[in-house]
């Protein structure tokens, strides 16, 4: 017997010679590499199932997890999640500084073994061939969005047979019918009654299979993984769609997607099938990616290419599907330019920008395919692993690219009241206080008061200071809201000729949770605000004491992104291939900043050298900013 698997293995690696990355990966795997070759001759004349073993031990070289009493730590706290998405802050604050860099990195190819391997790939052909609607599902694509055994980053687990026993009744008795996507609803159905409770806090790894079965808790990637392993465990074909930089949120999304019998991707988001092909987030992206597991063999060209390549473009495990998104082409005339590569990029601030997209230049021209419209690029070089810019930003309709090309000979003087798009839930919260009043007393009960101020109009900036004719004297001041009206509030205040006045306790109805509550709208902080539990709510303020005010500042709910009094400010324009420009600091003593030095025509954006991270390109329209955004008018 011995003497046989010996000359068997002599056999596959004769047989390795035209897979060059299968020998690398048997080579990698050191002295777990006997365990490789188990599967190998555990499948030697199954056809199919050993494509699929040589495809997965091939590419197995980039898989790992992290290891050690970190992860395990941010597990522990991350499954302490409340329904709120709310961790103890003290905790988050003690292990937010330790970094998964920290953590140790267990390659699957020195550690798995043959029978964890052979248990993947068995149950994965099962749910291939069982389920109707992939008959013609491709060996190929089945070896993408069905058989891998990981995601991510996550802990080896033999979750397979956990997740099909925990969810296969929903295709054998729930639903038993042929179509994909009715499948995929039942699924997404039911893992919405399951709920997800969504948290930020930990630069952490993939929770994985086990851990989002019981605890279904983590961020969006979470969220998808726990959607993958649902979806592939019931032989649903399903991927991650991706985009990696957005600037209004500074960061990327990923959603999950599935295979229709037609060969069309859907997506799903927060366990909701899509309606529409492009319905994600909301947001403008420019481009989408998709994650896999095995080598997309075209970025092989850019290791070879002697200048710099960002790393998005360089990764062997990603793939450009904007097609699957968006028809529009763009060809930019870069004539002066020198580089063999350039780049699309969309704003970031304090940097160039960040590139989405790349395109070799020839004759001058580079073709960007299958990009978003109304969206401001930015042409970009990529020098000493940062890139630098080479032109004007620019609006691309869906067509053209129209340059915003400054004209320094005409200077406008502007009023800046915002940093970044104003968003609708904002305008809706301002729109909200109109109606609401404030009444003021010596008595509790307010019998016989008629209110000494009235919100008769839309706010338009985050503190409304209002200056009474006359000062007003109680102990006592009331704030409450039209019938049916759910006021959002952040913040309430009341002085006498510029010296505050505090309460000594504040009361009202019921919040909407914990987090929610009134005091919120004392406490200092502008993103944090009251929202009561029913409408037409009120409030009473207690003074202790009869005192008098002359002024009174209240602040709806916002995202504290208008100019705020006190912090230092400086504009920039951009001058193409000089980049942002900066037209000077400004500190705001009032809610607007006012510029007199604005060139016509430029893109713009203020910066907040004091605090804050949400910043916006805009420019001015009528004497007004104008930012481009999705959420924002």
């Amino acid at each position: 017997m011995r003497k046989s698997v010996w000359l068997f293995t002599l056999l596959l690696l004769c047989s390795c010679v035209n897979n060059h990355r299968l020998s690398k990966a048997l080579e990698l795997a050191g002295s777990n590499r006997g365990e490789l070759e188990k599967v190998l001759i555990h499948y030697k004349d199954s056809g199919e199932k050993y494509k699929a073993a040589c495809f997965l031990i091939e590419n197995m070289p980039k898989c790992y997890s992290y290891k050690g009493w970190l992860i395990d730590t941010l597990r522990y706290w991350k499954a302490t999640t409340d329904s709120f998405g709310i961790i103890d802050s003290n905790q988050v604050a003690k292990w937010e500084k330790y970094p998964a860099s920290m953590m140790n990195k267990e390659y699957d190819i020195h550690v798995i073994t043959a029978d964890y391997l052979i248990r993947n790939i068995d149950q994965a052909f099962v749910v291939w061939k069982k389920r109707p609607w992939n008959k013609d599902l491709s060996f190929d694509d089945f070896c993408e969005l069905i058989l891998p055994y990981r995601i991510g980053d996550e802990t080896l687990e033999d979750w397979r047979s956990v997740y099909s026993e925990e969810f296969s009744f929903l295709l054998d008795s729930v639903y038993i019918g042929t179509d994909v996507m009715e499948a995929t609803k039942v699924v997404m159905d039911n893992l919405r009654e399951r709920g997800f409770r969504f948290n930020n806090d930990f630069d952490s790894p993939h929770m994985g299979a086990l851990f989002l079965l019981e605890h279904r808790a983590g961020k969006c990637v979470d969220m998808c993984d726990f959607g993958l392993y649902v979806l592939r465990s019931l032989g649903i074909p399903a991927t991650a769609d991706v985009y990696f930089f957005e600037s209004e949120s500074r960061m990327g999304h990923i959603w999950d997607v599935v295979r229709d019998s037609l060969g069309n991707f859907v997506n799903i988001n927060s366990f909701h099938v899509a309606k529409f092909k492009w319905d994600v987030d909301g947001r403008r992206i420019g481009k989408v990616f998709r994650y896999c597991y095995g080598l997309q063999k075209e970025k092989l060209k850019f290791l070879s290419v002697k200048d710099e390549i960002p790393p998005l473009f360089r990764h062997c495990f990603v793939k450009d599907v904007s097609g699957d998104y968006f028809k529009d082409d763009l060809v930019l005339d870069l004539s002066d330019v020198e580089d063999d590569y350039v780049y699309l990029g969309v704003f970031r601030p304090q940097t160039a920008g960040e590139g989405v997209d790349i395109a070799k230049l020839r004759k001058g021209k580079a073709t960007f395919n299958n990009i978003e419209a109304k969206m401001i690029y930015m042409p970009l070089a990529y020098e000493n692993s940062t890139y630098k810019p080479i032109g004007y930003p620019f609006f691309f309709d869906g067509k053209e690219a129209h340059p915003y090309i400054p004209d320094l000979s005409v200077k406008d003087t502007v009023v800046l009241k915002r940093k970044a798009a104003f968003f609708d839930w904002i305008r809706y919260c301002f729109n909200i206080m109109v109606g609401s009043k404030f009444e003021v007393s010596n008595r509790k009960d307010f019998s016989g008061n008629e209110p000494f101020y009235c919100i008769c109009d839309t706010p338009h900036t985050n503190r409304t200071f209002i200056h009474l004719p006359e000062p007003v004297k109680g102990r006592y001041v009331r704030f409450s809201t039209p019938k049916d009206i759910r006021i959002e509030l952040a913040e309430l205040s009341f002085s006498y000729d510029g010296v505050k006045v505090n309460p000594l306790k504040i009361e009202g109805d019921v919040s909407e949770n914990k987090y929610l509550k009134i005091d919120n709208i004392i406490d200092g902080d502008v993103l944090t605000y009251y929202l009561p539990k029913k409408g037409g709510a009120s409030m009473v303020i207690d003074f202790g004491k009869e005192i008098c005010f002359n002024e009174l500042m209240y602040m709806p709910r916002n995202d504290d992104n208008f100019v705020r009094i006190g912090d230092v400010y400086e504009l920039f324009y951009h001058g193409g291939k000089d980049g942002w420009i900066s037209l000077g600091q400004k500190k705001a003593t009032d809610t607007f900043l006012v510029y007199d030095n604005m060139p016509r025509g430029a893109l713009f954006y203020l910066h907040d050298i004091t605090r804050g991270k949400e910043e916006q390109v805009f420019r001015i329209e009528n004497g007004k900013q104008v930012f481009i955004s999705n959420f924002g008018k």
